[in-house]
Order: C-alpha cells, then structure tokens, then sequence
C-alpha cells in the first residue's frame, strides 16, 4: 500500500461485531442444552437499544442465523471447535495481518456450516448499503470519512482516483476474502475501497498464505506499514523497444524491503502493472518536460543545460504526490537526472533529452 487509510474510519464497525457475539451466544446455549428460538435473546447486551430494534426487524437476518445454529447443533464436538477456532482467529484483526498465526478459513469447515456461513455472509455485506447510522448508510459512512481525510487515489496501487462520495459507490474490497474468511464478511477493518483494476487482479486470493500454503503478513490497511516506490537499478535505454526507441530497463523496488512489500506485490501484480504504466507514459512525460523546459528556459543547444534542470522540474513542478501518478513521474525524472550523471550512460542520455526539447512545440 502507498498509504494507510485513517484509522477512525472502521469506527461505524457495530454490525460484524454484533453478529459474531450473537452467533457465539447462541453456539454457547446450545453447548448448554437449548436452543435459542427468540434470536434476539442472543444479541450482546452492550448493543445499544435503537441497534437491537433495527437487527430484530430483520427477518432475513434471522432465517440465516438460525440457519447456521441449526447446522452447528447437529456437529459433533470436534467439528464445533473447529467453527468456533475459525470464529475466534477470522475476528483477530487488525493482529492477525501482522502475525503469523495459521488462520483456519472456510475451507477447514464442515460443507453443511461452511454453506450456511457464506450466505450469513453475503447477506451481511449486502446490510453495509441498507443499514443507516444517521442519515447516511453504513458503508456510506466509511467512505466519507476515508475520502475527507485525503484518500482520493487507491492505496493499493496509486494508479487510479476514487470516485467522489456524491458519486457511484467505489469497489469495496475483502482484504481477507469473503469466500475463505466469512466471519469478517461486515468487518471495516477487513474492508477497504479500492479501484476496479486492482480489485479484478486480486480476485479471491489468500492474502494470508501464499500458494504454497505459507502464511505471510500484510499491510493492515489503516495503519500499514506502507511503502515508496523507487527506480533505482534501472538500465538507461536498455528496455523494450517503443515508437523505435528502447525505454528504460525498470527496475522496481518497493520500500522498505519488507515481507509485507513482497505480499503487496504479490498479490496485486505491482510492479508488472507498473512496468506497463512506465513503457506507456515514458516519452509523453519526457514531452511534458521539454515543452516546460522551451517555455522556461528556451530552446537550449546544450545538452547539460537540459539535465539540468531535471530535478528542478520533478520536485517543483511535477511534486512528489499520489494523484496523477507524480510519485512514478518523479521517479523517472530522479533516474534520467541519475543516467545524465552516469559516465557510461551521460552522454546518451543528455542528447536524447535535448532532442525531445529541439523538437517541443
């Protein structure tokens, strides 16, 4: 992640936990020898009454829960471990990003209760866009404050904007996904905005095991780590051939060198999405910089003049920020300033960008 989302915006997070209690609630009375009929009985007493008589209004709320009490009173004492084993560790966040304590998932449950779980699930998510907490739905809520505190780009990737909160609703991402870890499905600190294309590259995968079946950390997303990204190795005029001309051959480091970094990489393709970004942007934004070069400057007949003047644009005028893709825009400019130094490359590289500004227009 670039950025770490604030962390007052799970504050709205009542509904998962509300839901976990009273599913362990009735698990407990029916360990206990009853059943629990009247649902509502079961809901933590440390619900606040406005919050108890909305969920009680829910019969579909209901059908699924007593659902999954039926399922689980007819499983055998181990098998019931095991879905409170899951319950437990699937509800340890923000800790369990960060450790690397196996977490059991839905797949180690038994079909019957892993059928039922998913659809309590799915209905629960669906709750986020039809529960309001004052005026504004609950879902709504998270995102308003996520996007008043200047998340207006994706974290996961930094390459494209969030739609404003007036607008359509933005993709809302399962960290640890719904189809493996069902009882943070209402979680917000399971729950992140994201934009489109990295929700389609992450899909489903396991963000807690790799696909050897290692477990692995990850950013948490409202407290991080985070990361920067940085070009340094990257080959002057040594990459693939574009418009006839070689780019760069990139070299994408991510940093702090961390396992969380690779985990980011991994599962959001980062640094191939990068690379195609950078092939695709690398003339127009050396473009970019002659055409402010001839306007600032003129059109110099030297070659160092130009390099020159490549720092002073990036931090001034392109400025390291998040939105339209400047952290990568000045990284480029910091590696052309570095392959105009260079003794092997310099020479190269300072005609090439004097050529780009003989020719702006």
């Amino acid at each position: 992640m670039l950025y770490a989302f604030p962390a007052i915006a799970p504050g709205f997070n009542w509904l998962n936990q509300a839901i976990i209690g009273t599913l362990t609630n009735g698990m407990n009375a029916i360990d206990a020898g009853e059943f629990p009929s009247e649902w509502q009985r079961c809901l933590p007493p440390s619900l606040p009454d406005d919050k108890r008589d909305l969920l009680a209004r829910k019969p579909g709320l209901q059908n699924h829960i007593n659902a999954f009490w039926e399922i689980f009173g007819n499983l055998a004492d181990e098998e019931k471990e095991a879905v409170r084993n899951a319950i437990e560790c699937q509800t340890n966040l923000p800790d369990l990003f960060a450790n690397t304590i196996q977490c059991p998932s839905a797949n180690d449950l038994p079909e019957e209760i892993r059928i039922k779980t998913n659809q309590l699930a799915r209905y629960l998510f669906g709750q986020l866009v039809k529960i309001k907490d004052g005026e504004k739905y609950l879902r709504d809520i998270h995102f308003c404050t996520i996007h008043s505190s200047g998340g207006e780009v994706c974290p996961f990737c930094g390459l494209y904007p969030f739609r404003p909160p007036s607008g359509r609703r933005n993709e809302l991402d399962h960290i640890m996904a719904i189809s493996r870890y069902p009882f943070v499905a209402a979680d917000f600190k399971n729950l992140a905005p994201i934009c489109n294309e990295c929700n389609v590259v992450k899909g489903d995968t396991d963000i807690l095991v790799d696909e050897n079946g290692n477990r692995r950390r990850c950013s948490n997303p409202y407290f991080g780590p985070v990361f920067t990204v940085c070009l340094a190795g990257s080959e002057f005029g040594n990459g693939n051939e574009i418009k006839g001309t070689k780019v760069p051959r990139w070299e994408i480091n991510l940093l702090p060198d961390i396992p969380e970094a690779t985990t980011w990489d991994t599962v959001y393709n980062i640094k191939a999405r990068y690379k195609a970004i950078l092939d695709l942007n690398y003339f127009s934004w050396i473009e970019h910089f002659a055409i402010w070069f001839v306007s600032e400057i003129g059109r110099s007949r030297s070659s160092y003049e130009v390099s020159a003047e490549l720092c002073r644009y990036a931090c001034n005028v392109v400025q390291y920020k998040l939105t339209d893709r400047a952290f990568l825009i000045v990284e480029v400019f910091k590696f052309l300033d570095r392959s105009c130094r260079d003794p092997d490359t310099g020479h190269e590289a300072r005609n090439f960008l004097l050529d780009f500004v003989k020719h702006a227009t």
